[in-house]
Protein backbone atom coordinates (compact mmCIF):
# COMPACT_ATOMS: atom_id res chain seq x y z
CA UNK A 1 0.00 0.00 0.00
CA UNK A 2 1.69 3.54 -1.19
CA UNK A 3 0.67 5.89 1.58
CA UNK A 4 1.05 9.42 1.79
CA UNK A 5 0.53 9.68 5.36
CA UNK A 6 2.13 12.71 6.01
CA UNK A 7 -0.86 14.27 4.16
CA UNK A 8 -3.48 12.88 6.16
CA UNK A 9 -5.22 15.91 8.70
CA UNK A 10 -6.15 13.42 11.43
CA UNK A 11 -8.83 15.72 12.27
CA UNK A 12 -10.71 15.69 9.22
CA UNK A 13 -12.99 13.60 7.19
CA UNK A 14 -12.75 12.27 3.73
CA UNK A 15 -14.48 11.18 1.11
CA UNK A 16 -14.20 7.94 -0.72
CA UNK A 17 -12.10 9.01 -3.31
CA UNK A 18 -9.84 11.22 -1.33
CA UNK A 19 -9.26 8.06 0.96
CA UNK A 20 -8.53 6.23 -1.44
CA UNK A 21 -5.87 8.35 -3.31
CA UNK A 22 -4.14 8.88 0.12
CA UNK A 23 -3.66 5.16 0.96
CA UNK A 24 -3.09 4.21 -2.97
CA UNK A 25 -6.46 1.82 -3.53
CA UNK A 26 -9.16 1.05 -5.58
CA UNK A 27 -12.74 2.16 -4.30
CA UNK A 28 -13.62 -1.80 -4.75
CA UNK A 29 -10.62 -2.45 -1.95
CA UNK A 30 -11.88 0.52 0.66
CA UNK A 31 -15.26 -1.28 0.61
CA UNK A 32 -13.54 -4.58 0.94
CA UNK A 33 -11.46 -2.82 4.27
CA UNK A 34 -14.72 -1.49 5.44
CA UNK A 35 -16.93 -4.77 5.62
CA UNK A 36 -14.03 -6.39 7.18
CA UNK A 37 -13.64 -3.76 10.02
CA UNK A 38 -10.24 -2.79 8.96
CA UNK A 39 -11.76 1.08 8.45
CA UNK A 40 -14.46 2.39 9.72
CA UNK A 41 -16.62 4.79 7.59
CA UNK A 42 -19.45 7.10 8.94
CA UNK A 43 -22.50 8.06 6.77
CA UNK A 44 -22.68 11.84 5.85
CA UNK A 45 -26.53 12.91 6.72
CA UNK A 46 -27.00 15.42 4.23
CA UNK A 47 -26.33 12.87 1.04
CA UNK A 48 -25.59 9.45 2.48
CA UNK A 49 -22.09 9.43 1.43
CA UNK A 50 -19.43 7.38 3.36
CA UNK A 51 -16.85 9.63 4.96
CA UNK A 52 -13.32 7.99 6.54
CA UNK A 53 -11.81 10.12 9.45
CA UNK A 54 -8.10 11.10 9.09
CA UNK A 55 -7.26 9.19 12.05
CA UNK A 56 -8.34 5.87 11.12
CA UNK A 57 -6.88 6.22 7.89
CA UNK A 58 -3.29 6.85 9.05
CA UNK A 59 -3.84 4.21 11.04
CA UNK A 60 -4.77 1.63 8.58
CA UNK A 61 -1.88 3.02 6.66
CA UNK A 62 0.58 2.33 9.73
CA UNK A 63 -0.93 -1.14 10.11
CA UNK A 64 0.21 -4.25 7.66
CA UNK A 65 -2.83 -5.27 5.87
Amino acid sequence: MAAHIGSIDLGRDYTIDETCEILGICRNTLRSYTRKHKIAAKVRKADGRQLYNGRDIHHLATTTI
